[in-house]
């Protein structure tokens, strides 16, 4: 089955967490492309902020609304906020499906050079998202420099089918960030996707998007900088698995246990 992705590249206003709630449903209720995942990037409510004790409870109201606009839309929907719990933060990833029910992913490699390991904990553990038979590796930003973290474990059939890193990844270094995305989709021979932002934060600092979607191969299947827009890509199950199967270079990966 053909897997229909939108990612909404947006200009976040910064600390301003109802009107970017306003603007996501806004925007994905005028989108009519039948889509099944719909992903935002990175603390799409507020930017990338250290200033996470403004919004202690803004979370709850998150929750509620994309929970209601995932069964309305009928689509899952993933991005990244911020979540308080006993006054400890995290930088935590949801992903809400249609049906209600939901599962988080706390970002695990922390920013240390904006300080972010000083405000948030660091998460522990990966998850792998089940949808209409695929199989989804959600991430986060920083993440996406550390390939272990990202390993695709097909050798073991414990693999995943599509990564998803959501970001707030600056200008300064937006090649990075798309080197990276396409080598992970090349030695991971899977689909990714980087759903990152434009605009300036409260921070002075430029965002100019960059998101792309990737296929197995490192193609490009969309991409778009330095304008609010919603990219769009339909990701074929049939063509990866035959791709796999014609060079699966998988089955010579190394073997070793992460710590």
């Amino acid at each position: 089955m053909d897997l229909r992705i939108a990612c909404f590249q947006m200009n976040i206003l910064w600390h301003l967490p109802n009107e970017n709630l306003k603007k996501i449903i806004n925007f994905l209720s005028k989108f009519n492309q039948d889509i099944d995942i719909f992903i935002l990037p990175e603390m799409f409510t507020t930017g990338f902020t250290k200033e996470n004790y403004l919004f202690d409870d803004h979370y709850k109201e998150v929750i509620f609304d994309l929970k209601k606009l995932a069964k309305e839309k009928n689509n899952l929907i993933v991005g990244s906020i911020i979540y308080n719990e006993n006054h400890k933060y995290f930088n935590r990833l949801y992903a809400f499906f249609p049906n209600g029910e939901y599962q988080f992913y706390d970002k695990r490699h922390l920013f240390t050079m904006a300080k972010e390991d000083q405000f948030y904990e660091p998460g522990q553990n990966k998850i792998i998202i089940e949808y209409k038979n695929w199989k989804i590796l959600p991430l986060i930003c920083f993440d996406l420099r550390f390939p272990v973290w990202s390993r695709n474990l097909l050798k073991e059939n414990k693999g995943y089918d599509l990564a998803i890193y959501v970001a707030n990844w600056p200008k300064a270094r937006v090649e990075h960030w798309s080197t990276l995305l396409k080598a992970r989709a090349i030695e991971n021979q899977c689909y990714v996707v980087g759903c990152n932002r434009v605009g300036v934060d409260g921070y002075q600092i430029e965002y100019n998007g960059a998101s792309a979607i990737y296929d197995f191969e490192g193609k490009t299947l969309a991409y778009s900088e330095n304008q609010e827009t919603i990219l769009f890509a339909s990701l074929s199950y049939e063509n990866l698995l035959n791709y796999r199967k014609n060079f699966p270079a998988y089955l010579s990966a190394d073997n070793f246990n992460f710590i």
